[in-house]
């Protein structure tokens, strides 16, 4: 197969005879290996591509590039269906085994940061959105309460702490979790999304298990078969078959 413009790099799935190509025009192409076809095209960036990756059911392609943006592509639909822009472009991508979290690196800085998948946790709608449109600005998960940056350190320390203090006094740390929630939420413990992410469809999953016709019971069999007094083991088979398994 040949292309019109160069290929950056390219991407593929394991479970699948798909390929993602990333050419120099930052356009990405996705390739059916059997049929040695071009099945979708995705056009939206703005900037060099750096890196992309699938989700672990091939539905999705997350693409990284220069521009600071990382979109979101649905393969079967053919659309983009989510983008946020970061402070920092993203130079390496990847999702986890279990489509739970999605982990990016970033220029300048060495921590590897994981997001969330929302569609694990609510119903979002998947919309199809324009790829030209501006991304919203979304800030770099962060393991601590204040992160600290230049025009901090401008502050004078003593303000500083007193402000702290002042937000200290009007946060109330007590915070006793109720036993439930609501009556038509579902509590869960540690367990993955797999193991109770079933549990909206146990109506369905009953349904279709139901058996077609009631199990056939089977007969009890006597447990004793009598026999003939002598030397030699002989069974009595001319005992009436209704007195067959009644002890005298």
């Amino acid at each position: 197969m040949r292309l019109l413009e160069g290929i950056a790099f390219m991407r593929s799935h394991r479970d699948s005879s798909i390929i993602a190509v990333a050419l120099n025009n930052y356009t990405i192409l996705v390739i059916d290996l059997d049929t040695k076809g071009i099945i979708r095209k995705f056009e939206g960036h703005s900037a060099k591509l750096n890196d992309l990756t699938f989700s672990p059911d091939s539905r999705w392609i997350i693409s990284a590039s220069m521009d600071a943006t990382i979109k979101v592509w649905d393969l079967p639909s053919s659309y983009m269906i989510d983008q946020f822009r970061v402070e920092k472009p993203c130079v390496s991508i990847t999702m986890s085994p279990t489509g739970d979290f999605l982990a990016t690196a970033h220029v300048g800085y060495l921590g590897i940061y994981l997001w969330a998948n929302r569609t694990l946790f609510n119903r979002v709608p998947l919309h199809s959105t324009n790829p030209r449109f501006g991304a919203p600005l979304v800030e770099d998960p962060s393991n601590l309460g204040i992160e600290t940056t230049k025009v901090d350190k401008a502050v004078n320390a003593h303000d500083l702490i007193s402000n702290q203090e002042e937000n200290l006094e009007q946060i109330d740390f007590v915070y006793l979790t109720p036993q439930q929630l609501s009556k038509n939420t579902i509590s869960v413990s540690n367990l993955p999304a797999l193991k109770w992410q079933n549990l909206f469809d146990l109506d369905i999953i009953k349904r279709h298990n139901r058996p077609k016709c009631p199990p056939n019971v089977i007969k009890l069999a006597p447990f004793f078969i009598p026999t003939l007094s002598g030397l030699e083991m002989e069974y009595d088979v001319s005992t009436d078959k209704r007195s067959v398994g009644r002890r005298s």
